[in-house]
């Protein structure tokens, strides 16, 4: 008898002890997986006199974001100070049901520590992504002529916020901020001025397990040599020529320049920035203008300096450009391309050393121009 409650109950034993393996396994899965909602409240910027549209009191909404802690798995990880990543859906309410409607639109994003100190931390968080806006300029019923902001349902979204945030315990934090978020879709439809909102937000994040996962204690080296390189890049973009409803046109892109990697983990780089614009070539060819004369002009010549911030096989990347020669009728000098790339190649040796895709928002300040796709090499 004492054998058969033996057995029994080192057979218990054993599974209660596969139980708990298996829940420990599960809670080390779900280290560092966590959630975030927060509250908006925000103003609508008029960041152009174009804008002729009527300004809401102001406008609310909010985020919900599934968070992603790293811990030092991959080289980049420690390097940029174990950052978070997400996967975010915005909602903005305009408070003009009839004109401007609402935008909701999902994002990744990632989240970078500036200071931490102990319970306290001070974040900044930028993402990109794509949004559906429900109301846009529409003359064809005449049921909306008063927004000249947007031209379509579908547009980019890039949310960029600033926090200051207390860690109650492993499991709860709280937040306040600010923040700014651009929704345009870069004149693929006209209008395209684009609708910019600022403001502070308060919210809230919750971990199951915890909201440090074991850091892995290694000494990565530098995930690049700090050399200089030789770049080349070709894009195109689409853009809609006015009024609302015209024809779309291609806008070729060509790159060119230097790049110095530095800091294991960054990059600056510079060139000359060329943009042919087909809507152009259209006009000449509609107008008594010679093609000729409009051809020549309807490219665009400028000297851009870059900045690039390399997350593993991720770039974010940040340029400024002074134009040489703008085309004809332009009063602007300075353009500015925000968006990422994806890295396919990354080697130390050989000709080639890097091989990469690029989503890039070409904008005059706070006024969205085209959204280019490209690819480029580095050597």
């Amino acid at each position: 008898m004492r054998g058969k409650f033996g057995c029994l109950f080192t057979i218990l034993g054993l599974c209660l002890g596969q139980v708990a393996y298996s829940q420990n396994a599960a809670n080390d899965r779900w280290q560092g997986i966590g959630f975030e909602a927060t509250a908006k409240f925000a103003t609508m910027i008029k960041h152009t006199a174009k804008f002729t549209g009527p300004m809401p009191a102001f406008c609310y909404g909010s985020d919900v974001n599934l968070l992603f802690q790293t811990y030092g798995r991959k080289p980049w990880h420690q390097i940029r100070n174990y950052p978070l990543v997400g996967i975010g859906l915005s909602y903005m309410n305009y408070n003009m049901p009839d004109i401007y409607g609402f935008a909701i639109g999902v994002n990744p994003n990632i989240t970078l520590p500036i200071i931490r100190r102990n319970k306290w931390e001070w974040t900044v968080r930028a993402g990109m992504g794509v949004s559906f806006v429900s109301k846009y300029y529409n003359v064809t019923t005449g049921s909306n002529s008063q927004n000249v902001a947007i031209g379509g349902h579908f547009n980019n979204i890039s949310p960029f916020a600033m926090d200051l945030r207390y860690k109650i315990n492993r499991h709860w934090h709280l937040q306040a901020g600010l923040n700014f978020t651009h929704v345009s879709n870069a004149s693929f439809q006209r209008p395209n001025l684009g609708i910019n909102t600022y403001g502070y937000h308060i919210g809230a994040r919750y971990f199951p397990v915890s909201s440090e996962p074991e850091k892995l204690s290694t000494n990565p080296a530098p995930s690049f040599r700090n050399n200089f390189m030789f770049t080349a890049r070709a894009g195109i973009a689409f853009k809609e020529n006015g009024p609302a409803d015209g024809p779309t046109f291609r806008t070729y892109i060509v790159q060119a320049g230097i790049a110095k990697r530095y800091a294991g983990k960054n990059k600056v780089f510079t060139g000359i920035d060329l943009h042919y614009h087909t809507h152009l070539v259209y006009f000449a060819a509609h107008s008594a203008t010679p093609i000729q004369h409009k051809m020549k002009t309807a490219g665009q010549y400028a000297w851009y300096l870059g900045h690039e911030f390399v997350f593993g096989r991720v770039g974010i990347i940040g340029q400024l450009g002074y134009y040489i020669r703008p085309y004809e009728f332009q009063s602007d000098k300075l353009y500015q391309k925000i968006g990422g790339c994806f890295y396919a190649i990354r080697n130390e040796r050989g000709w080639v050393k890097e091989l990469y895709f690029t989503a890039l928002l070409k904008t005059h300040l706070s006024v969205a121009e085209i959204f280019e796709m490209g690819v480029g090499v580095s050597m």
